[in-house]
Order: C-alpha cells, then structure tokens, then sequence
C-alpha cells in the first residue's frame, strides 16, 4: 500500500468517527434531552413570548390590536394572578381566571387601542405569587391613517383623553392637510366649565410624512376643577384658522379622586331658639387619601363668631381632625357654608380642604 493510499484511508476513518460521534449526539438529544421541562420549585409562570410588535397599521381610522400572551404554571404549587398593571390607558387586559394549577396552561389577552399617529408600545406588568413576579409583557405597533396617495383635504386625529385624578394631561390634536399651509387655533370651548383647557403653542408644529400629507400638530393641557368625586364626562370644542379647516370636538372622562375623604361628611347643627343647653360638639376627621407629606398653615372659619374650630394633625399624616364647639346659639334661622383648612406641600403647593358646615334654629 503506498503513501496516498494510506492517507485516503486513514481521513475516511476520522470521517467515520466524527460523523459516529454527531449521530450519538443526536440520539441522546433526541431521545435522553427532548422532553423534558424545566419545573420549579412553588409556583411558576414560564410565558411562550413576551414580545409582540404588529408592525404598521394602516387605515382611514383608529385602530386596535389583540394579542394572547400563551404561559404555563411550570411549578409544583398552585398560581395566582394577583393583578395586572398596564402602563397606558392604551391598552386593555383580560385573563380568564385567576388560579392556575401545576403544569396548567393560560394565556393573557392585550388590546392596544392606537388613536395616535405614528408608534404605540405598551407595557404589562404581571403581578402573581411566582419568585420572577412581576413579568413584563410588552405590545407595540405603527399606526398609519393615510391609506390614499391624493387624500382628502383635510383628516383630523386626536389621543383619547382619560384623566384619573386633578393633575394636568397633556393632550394631543393632529391636523393633516393636503396642501401646506399655516394652521392655527382660533377658539377653544370647555364644557362643563370645570373643565379647563390651556393651549401651549398657537401655531402648531408642521412637518410631512411619506405620502405628501402635511401633519400639524396642536399640544394642549387639560386640567379637572371639579373637586366632587365621581365620574366626569365633558368635551373640549376646538375652532381653527382658516375657516376651511374643520371643528373638532374631543370626548373627555375624568374620574375624580377625592384628597380628603371627610367623616361624617358635613357638620350639621340643630339649635332651639333661646336654649342652650343641647349644644353639642362636632368632630370631624379628614383622611389623607394620598398620605402625600403636607404642613397646616391656617383655618378660613366664616362663622367664628358663633362657632369655634380648633385643628389638630394625626402624627401619621392620615387625618387632620377638627374640633367644632358652638360658643352660643347663632343668631339666623339657617346658614349653609364651608370651613377652609389651608395647607401646604413639602413642594410648596397650597391646597385648601373645604369642611362643609350648616346650622338650623327651630
């Protein structure tokens, strides 16, 4: 056997064990590895994806995207889902149930409503009984409302408007227009009243995306004065200049939370005419319902002439307590009105909490 012949069959041999040794690899991979699932110790939740980008949207409308986040309790102890936690009202979760036994399946479902020009992404936070809680999900998409390479003359879009407590909200209105021009808002209309809109720049921002629509857009500020608790829905109207561009009207909602919650919720004094003897003193707390740090200053008490308010601070910050005592019988038959607890933020912000007081002589 000459030289070549020996070196032919001695890399046929290497060839022969590596490809012996990739098969074996294979079998035991395939049948000592697939299979098998990664379990932990108490309860689990292990998600299939937490990622999903739908990519552009495009439409004449708003539009809105579902996605289900697939997970399997991958423990040995019962799951909770405790809560969830969106980042936005811009997107909408649901879940079926909230208990998940071991090597159960359940998904997450996420709605993400797109109002607005351009990228949405939302986040979720899964909160459970798990060790990685809480787990992120995360939902994105572009959305797009030009669908015609010659639009219409004009096409306005604007973001929901949903404020849940006293803060402003910043809020966006977008005006795309077909030809260039200078846009400006000529008017803006409130309603109800307390609801108050501050425009921040008079002459929107103008630029022009990739189907020759020239988009401006309009910022603005949207503050809730209304301090009853409860619901609020109201609009904003707003009129632009030229007169060729159209009216909009926003729809508003607003859920009003109160700072104070007072108990009992109003002082009420009952009197006989001439007698003193039934008068009777009040106390009246107000819970701190954002146990946000504050400082009393003072007490605006429009009936001190017949009525003595004293003020005391719960240590804790939860409650400020008032003391109301009737110095004598007042000399009306009937009064409504309120007693203003003025306080102060560590930010320097004033607030004043109204005591509603009133007094009947019979």
């Amino acid at each position: 056997m000459d030289i070549r012949t020996s070196l032919k069959n001695n890399k046929l041999f290497i060839l022969f064990i590596l490809g012996s040794l990739i098969y074996l690899g294979y079998l035991t991979f395939t049948f000592g590895g697939r299979g098998k699932k990664v379990q932990v110790k108490g309860p689990g939740i292990l998600f299939q994806n937490t990622f999903y980008d739908a990519g552009s949207i495009k439409g004449s409308t708003a539009s809105s995207i579902r996605y289900e986040y697939h997970f399997e309790n991958n423990g040995n102890e019962m799951l909770k889902i405790e809560k969830v936690k969106p980042s936005c009202s811009c997107s909408v979760v649901n879940f079926a149930k909230k208990e998940y036994a071991p090597g159960e399946k359940g998904f997450i479902d996420v709605t993400l409503k797109m109002g607005t020009l351009g990228r949405t992404i939302s986040d979720v936070l899964i909160f459970s009984n798990s060790e990685t809680s809480p787990d992120k999900l995360t939902i994105a998409a572009s959305f797009d409302p030009i669908t015609s390479a010659r639009p219409e003359p004009f096409t306005l879009q604007w973001d929901e408007i949903a404020i849940n407590d006293l803060n402003p909200k910043e809020t966006k209105i977008y005006v795309f227009h077909r030809d260039l021009m200078d846009i400006e808002v000529a008017e803006i209309f409130s309603f109800p009243k307390s609801i108050e809109t501050k425009l921040k720049k008079a002459t929107g921002s103008i630029f022009r995306n990739q189907v020759g629509y020239y988009i401006t857009t309009f910022y603005f500020d949207i503050l809730v004065q209304e301090e009853t608790p409860g619901k609020l829905e109201g609009k904003i109207r707003v009129v632009f200049s030229p007169d060729e561009v159209p009216e909009v009207e926003v729809p508003i909602t607003a859920e009003i939370v109160p700072e104070y919650v007072i108990s009992p919720h109003k002082a009420i004094f009952v009197f006989s005419s001439g007698i003193n003897d039934n008068l009777s003193n009040r106390k009246i707390e107000l819970y701190n319902v954002k146990k946000e740090l504050f400082r009393y200053n003072s007490i605006d008490n429009p009936f001190a002439n017949w009525l003595d308010a004293q003020v005391e601070i719960d240590e804790g910050l939860e409650k400020i307590i008032v003391y109301l005592k009737p110095k004598h019988v007042p000399d009306v038959q009937s009064l409504e009105g309120n007693i203003k607890i003025n306080i102060q933020g560590l930010n320097g912000d004033k607030k004043e909490v109204k005591l509603p007081v009133s007094a009947k002589v019979i």
